[in-house]
């Protein structure tokens, strides 16, 4: 269930799992005021520990199986997106039974009770919410499925070449890298204002894309090269990243000048560190220093532009609940939550 590879792998071999078969409870919702919310990807055979969990930052507890709670049954298998829009509406993605629908569920922030959801594309991934429509990648197909805020399709398949995953929208397009193990190394520009393709192709696989300054950054695999997509979406340039770990994993944008780059290990399947790389001088800040070792990693990772602050998922292997650990931009550990699930991914704020 490793990000890049061996997500691909696990789903292969579970084909069978469903995501909705466990018994249901009493809804009891808990309220949502200021807060994190944070995405469990589970474990196969698990159907309970496909949910998430909400950190009330007034008295820094942890609530588990929220949407369970709220709801009375799980989300469906291996959700893997999560977007909070606007603050008030909580849009999820579950990828489901290995090539087949997948579920988004758009689910109200203050309640977390369902408002409405949908089966759809095949094992939809991620996702970016623009201009009142949602883009959602199909991570074992080749395309991205467009619709509108209330589900209506708008176009369900956008060519992007195999395996398209985590996205961002900047300059009018939705930039949508791959999966490590894809068969095209392109990166696909999608132009929302007719659903366009175009495409960039790389020596080696673009499995994450950021914005800051000086342009759109894509991160290139097993080449750990950095290339910088210019203004007019052409490649312009491309740095040589002197790192130890074999390859280079997913990339955040933190404040202006600033990206957050994490090491990735081939061999464990783990990202086992987070590099601090400066878009100006084009060189990694020596003094930072984030590492992860044994079964500890780098799970996932995003940026809180408000607090200024960098939160990281630990995994810890699956054996036990995920940590969520939270960073100032200079390395400095703030604070640790046990996030009461198993291999959490994604994180969105609350304020």
């Amino acid at each position: 269930m490793k990000k890049f590879i061996f997500a691909f792998s696990v789903l292969l071999v579970f084909a069978v799992l469903q995501g909705c078969g466990d018994d249901p409870i009493t809804p009891n919702p808990p309220p949502t005021l200021q807060g994190i919310f944070i995405l469990h990807e589970g474990t196969f055979g698990n159907p309970q520990s496909y949910d998430y969990s909400f950190v009330n930052l007034s008295n820094d507890s942890v609530i588990p199986d929220v949407f369970r709670a709220a709801n009375g049954y799980s989300l469906n298998s291996f959700p893997d997106g999560m977007v909070l829009y606007r603050d008030n509406f909580l849009y999820v993605t579950a990828q489901g039974t290995y090539l087949g629908q997948g579920t988004i569920y758009k689910i109200n922030s203050d309640n977390n009770q369902l408002i409405s959801s949908r089966n759809f594309g095949r094992n939809p991934y991620s996702l970016v919410i623009t201009d009142n429509k949602i883009y959602v990648s199909n991570i074992a197909g080749s395309h991205v499925s467009v619709m509108d805020n209330n589900f209506n399709s708008i176009n369900d398949s956008v060519p992007t070449g195999p395996n398209p995953s985590d996205m961002i929208y900047a300059r009018g397009f939705v930039f949508v890298a791959k999966a490590s193990y894809t068969t095209e190394k392109s990166l696909a520009l999608i132009n929302t204002v007719n659903n366009t393709v175009s495409k960039i192709f790389f020596s080696s696989t673009p499995v994450s894309v950021a914005e800051n300054t000086g342009g759109i950054y894509v991160s290139s695999f097993s080449g750990k090269k950095l290339y910088v997509i210019d203004s007019s979406n052409t490649l312009s340039d491309s740095v040589t990243l002197n790192i130890s770990e074999s390859a280079i994993g997913e990339i955040v944008s933190g404040k202006s000048g600033e990206l957050f780059i994490t090491g990735y290990d081939t061999s464990l399947y783990s990202a086992k560190r987070v590099y601090k790389f400066n878009t100006i001088s084009r060189q990694i800040d020596g003094s930072f220093n984030i590492q992860f070792t044994g079964t500890d990693d780098v799970y996932g990772i995003s940026y809180d532009r408000i607090g200024n602050r960098l939160y990281i998922t630990n995994s810890k292997g699956g054996a036990v609940d995920s940590e969520l650990r939270v960073y100032a931009t200079d390395g400095s550990l703030i604070k640790t939550y046990n996030t009461k699930g198993r291999f959490s991914k994604r994180v969105s704020l609350k304020y």
